[in-house]
């Protein structure tokens, strides 16, 4: 009820939750916008009207926490830690808007170019991962074909998005910096030959290793039996 005059203006006062009210806007319409806040603060709020002859009382107070979703995560990095075992993903937290970080979402790409996650190893609700930023995913698991199917020499990509009270952030842009790789599989097929022997020579040849570990093969090591159970290098860098 407006007392028989028409409402010309409100009044909106506000301040910190834990302290006096410290401004107040007066304004026309029945919403507005108050900006430059603190994020991470709360504040509380009250509202009065007004015509040509009075002010009504205050309404009652609301308090409101000053937050939206968090910022975009960066690009996270992935490290290969454990011999080529196990895979790092690490990212910086993103700044919060003032709401605390719930939980992230972590996604690798497989190798048919698709995201998905791990929520074995990688599970971002998990109170280590948030704390820490980082998440452990074995070799294994990303080798796996029914998950991520990625061959040796793969680059291992992640994408990370941060959710907080009020949402989730926009997914980061996607972030390497690692390939999975292995030691190459043994040369098979060795063999002497023969038509090359000579009085103080022999030459021997082999097949290449079926799987190269990911990474081409730099050199090639020939190891001499020395008819007492030792061995020793007979020639390397081939």
């Amino acid at each position: 009820m407006d007392g028989g005059s028409p409402i010309i203006s409100y009044t909106i006062a506000y301040g910190v939750s834990t302290g006096n009210y410290s401004a107040t806007i007066v304004v026309t319409s029945t919403s507005h916008t108050v900006t430059s806040l603190t994020a991470g603060v709360t504040y509380k709020f009250k509202v009065l009207a007004s015509n040509v002859r009075w002010d009504s009382l205050y309404s009652s107070e609301v308090t409101e926490l000053a937050a939206q979703i968090p910022d975009r995560p960066y690009a996270p990095t992935t490290t290969i830690k454990n011999t080529n075992q196990t895979l790092t993903i690490a990212w910086q937290a993103p700044f919060n808007q003032g709401s605390a970080l719930l939980a992230y979402k972590i996604t690798i790409k497989a190798a048919d170019g698709s995201y998905s996650e791990d929520l074995t190893n990688c599970n971002g609700q998990n109170l280590l991962i948030l704390a820490n930023a980082r998440c452990d995913v074995p070799i294994a698991a990303l080798r796996s074909s029914s998950v991520y199917n990625l061959p040796w020499g793969s680059s291992v990509w992640a994408k990370i998005i941060a959710y907080n009270k009020y949402g989730q952030s926009l997914e980061s842009p996607e972030g390497n910096g690692a390939r999975i790789l292995t030691i190459p599989d043994s040369p098979t097929a060795l063999t002497e030959t023969v038509s090359l022997r000579s009085a103080t020579t022999i030459t021997f040849s082999w097949t290449a290793p079926a799987t190269n570990g990911g990474d081409p093969v730099l050199d090639y090591r020939v190891n001499t039996d020395n008819s007492n159970g030792t061995w020793s290098v007979l020639v390397q860098n081939l």
